[in-house]
């Protein structure tokens, strides 16, 4: 598990989005390092899960190689039970 977005103390995910929104070469930079994780990793064609929608909003948009699907993000709001029922009915 890693943060797409790094270096960004920011806790409020509408902030992040506006200011990828007018500096894209900062959302670039961290899709950079993420490819950087992927090699160290020796990942070859990985499924990738998001956390949340604005992480996958932000995968899908820089990363259309890869398979990424989507789950709640751990602090939203849901139980353990409703958790482990997304996880198990990703496809």
């Amino acid at each position: 598990m890693t943060d797409i977005i790094k270096n960004y103390p920011e806790k409020e995910s509408g902030n992040v989005v506006k200011y990828l929104n007018s500096h894209n070469e900062f959302e670039q930079e961290n899709i950079e390092f993420f490819r950087e994780e992927l090699m160290d990793l020796e990942a070859e064609n990985p499924t990738i899960i998001a956390f949340g929608g604005t992480v996958f909003d932000i995968l899908k948009r820089n990363l259309p190689e890869f398979k990424v699907l989507k789950i709640s993000h751990y602090a939203h709001f849901i139980s353990k039970e409703k958790l482990r029922e997304e996880v198990e009915d990703l496809k």
